[in-house]
């Protein structure tokens, strides 16, 4: 999908979704008020806190640490970008020779252990899945299955720090089940909308919820890009837990 001119109704196209089935979707979110990020000094380096999501996934999924150690051997990693060009954290899927580019900064504050295990989510999603991809919406629910992992690896290692990141994660999904889902919800009714990215985020905040309790198959075919959208919603409802009605709009 090219973004240069791309529209609402593309982008339902391309996750194999009707105006309705994504209704039907959103639906399904729901989210906590008054959430506030927590802005505690935690007094731990970027470079600690990339290794601390790699334990999380050996120790949380065993089946898929040779894929994580792998994503942590490749993965160039910068964690004091130009705060000009780059003020976002960001991924890049291959720079050369099969290595994806991480950018984040860290302000030493609970929001960099979430952000890096977010960027570490899509780079262990584009090793696993090749240069094939996956639509941006199964990207997201990558990057946000490695968050809700980093938070239950952290649980058992600084508990402290688990409560912490926990609150980071609540406040963000606020914002991705609140005025970014009311946005996705007034634009279904104009196929014509332009584009835009944070239409992926509810989407991939409601599945990655359901996911993130699935077993190690699941986990793995996500990553792997073996589910379209339509089979986490239809014949992999068993997986997720929701059920819509994903027939083509007229």
């Amino acid at each position: 999908m090219s973004t240069a001119r791309a529209t609402l109704a593309d982008w339902l196209a391309l996750h194999g979704l009707s105006a309705t089935a994504c209704a039907g979707l959103l639906a399904h979110g729901s989210r906590s008020r008054g959430v506030t990020r927590p802005r505690d000094p935690i007094g731990q380096s970027g470079s600690a806190l990339w290794n601390m999501v790699l334990r999380a996934w050996c120790t949380r999924h065993p089946p898929l640490a040779s894929l994580a150690r792998e994503t942590a051997a490749r993965t160039v990693l910068e964690l004091a970008p130009d705060m000009t060009r780059h003020p976002r954290p960001f991924t890049l899927h291959d720079i050369g020779g099969g290595r994806p580019y991480v950018s984040c900064a860290c302000d030493g504050t609970p929001a960099d252990l979430i952000r890096l295990a977010h960027e570490f989510g899509h780079a262990m999603q584009v090793i696993a899945s090749g240069p094939a991809g996956m639509p941006p919406a199964l990207r997201e629910t990558c990057a946000y299955l490695s968050e809700a992992v980093t938070v239950r690896g952290v649980r058992a290692e600084d508990p402290g720090l688990a409560a912490l990141i926990g609150q980071v994660r609540a406040a963000e999904a606020a914002q991705d089940l609140g005025s970014r889902a009311s946005r996705l919800r007034q634009a279904l009714a104009d196929p014509d909308r332009p584009y835009d990215y944070d239409w992926n985020y509810p989407v991939a905040r409601i599945l990655s919820e359901r996911l993130s309790a699935g077993g190690e198959a699941v986990l793995h075919g996500v990553f792997h890009g073996r589910y379209g959208v339509p089979d986490l919603l239809d014949q992999g409802a068993t997986v997720v837990g929701i059920r819509t009605d994903n027939q083509a709009d007229p």
